[in-house]
């Protein structure tokens, strides 16, 4: 883009933003914004359904999450992180406490054909033995994605061949890397002066101590925290994490609260 940032996303993000291409960027803006805070909604309701939030605190909870500086940001750059949790929780709020419908966490790879990060929910599946899991995320994030080559398939192509292996170089934001705002490990390590292999044994640590976290959590206190843990772990290991990026800390954030009340 002359004017912006270079289209890094799967080809199946193109099917998502194509249809808001269609309207003027104003209106655009407010159906994006309205979208966003209707999985808001989805997600507090679901967290109600889960006996995580009462259903008198519903607002509470509402009120308390809208001004958040995580919120803003999303809603105020038109970003997609709000969108891309709920697929990446689909079923698994709404099974809590019922039979586990056979499509739970089909759509986490329908987010990862859209923004790689998600793809972190995949590898728990697997090292935790979710194949179920494992396998309908496989299958529905690969059609969307085949879906997204019959439509526009220069992008899918330029995608595989080209951006998915040079993601470093263009994401790579020069002298805004190592900013107070880049909240990823790597960019908090530059911040603070610190390069090299201490970084990169830092990252590989914290993969697999909060992988392992994320297993131990399921075994004990079921799918949902565990789902949170890896979304939290998420944007830590990513290159570059704004603070928009770290949106399961709402849903987290009222799962913690209903664990250390009285």
């Amino acid at each position: 883009m002359p004017n912006g940032l270079p289209y890094n996303y799967g080809p199946a993000g193109i099917l998502l933003f194509v249809g808001m291409s269609l309207f003027h960027i104003e209106i655009a803006f407010l159906l994006w914004s309205i979208v966003q805070l209707l999985i808001l909604c989805w997600v507090i309701q679901c967290l109600v359904s889960a006996r995580y939030v009462a259903r008198k605190d519903v607002l509470t909870w509402f009120c308390v999450f809208i001004p958040t500086t995580i919120l803003a940001q999303d809603m105020l750059w038109g970003q997609i992180n709000i969108v891309l949790m709920a697929p990446c929780l689909d079923g698994v709020l709404i099974a809590h406490d019922r039979a586990k419908p056979i499509l739970t966490g089909s759509l986490v790879w329908v987010a990862t054909a859209i923004k790689l990060t998600p793809g972190l929910f995949i590898i728990f599946f697997l090292i935790s033995k979710r194949w179920k899991e494992a396998v309908w995320a496989c299958l529905i994030g690969t059609a969307a994605t085949l879906l997204a080559g019959i439509f526009f398939m220069e992008d899918f192509w330029r995608f595989f061949s080209d951006t998915l292996w040079n993601l470093s170089d263009r994401v790579a934001l020069g002298e805004n890397f190592d900013t107070l705002g880049n909240n990823s490990l790597q960019g908090t390590a530059a911040y603070l002066g610190i390069t090299g292999w201490p970084v990169v044994v830092a990252v590989r640590v914290t993969a697999v101590a909060g992988l392992a976290a994320a297993v131990y959590i399921n075994h004990r206190s079921g799918l949902l925290p565990a789902m949170l843990c890896i979304g939290l772990l998420s944007p830590l290991l990513s290159p570059i994490s704004w603070i928009h990026h770290f949106v399961f800390m709402l849903p987290a954030l009222a799962y913690l609260w209903s664990r250390i009340k009285p």
